[in-house]
């Protein structure tokens, strides 16, 4: 399946998490190449469907994840693991919580982004949340398998 963005503004509102390579048939795209200093747009994305949640590949630095959309989220968030691993500078460390019972770790994000590949679009991360203790409706994390690059 294929997306198409035709403008940057319609990406504000991502969840950013990393991506096994046994959830993903997408390929992982080569993170390495050359981006472009401008949004190629109209893009056309590769995406996955993963449990009514459609994902598709992003590149951060060197290193590609599998981004989740979100079309409810105000910002833009990754795994609290995955930026720990990328080495992603954060701020202050605080609980979040959501419409269920408990908090889980969670820091603000010092100034940094992922960018789609073939897009050269770049989408700033705000706020990193450990996603991988998150339990599903089923008693697994939602997030099991797309928490780690």
């Amino acid at each position: 399946m294929h997306i198409s963005i035709a403008s940057a503004a319609r990406l504000a509102t991502f969840l950013a998490t990393g991506a096994s390579a046994a959830l993903a048939q997408v390929p992982a795209p080569d993170c390495t190449a050359p981006v472009a200093k401008t949004p190629q747009l109209p893009a056309t994305i590769p995406f996955e469907l993963h449990s009514n949640h459609v994902s598709f590949w992003v590149c951060r630095g060197g290193t590609p994840a599998m981004y989740v959309l979100d079309t409810g989220a105000g910002q833009s968030i990754i795994d609290l693991g995955l930026a720990r691993s990328l080495g992603i500078e954060t701020n202050s460390s605080f609980r979040a919580t959501g419409a269920g019972a408990g908090s889980v770790a969670a820091a603000q994000i010092r100034r940094d982004s992922v960018t789609i590949p073939g897009a050269s679009i770049s989408i700033p991360i705000n706020i990193a949340i450990d996603l991988a203790t998150i339990a599903g409706p089923e008693g697994q994390s939602d997030n099991a398998d797309t928490t780690r690059p």
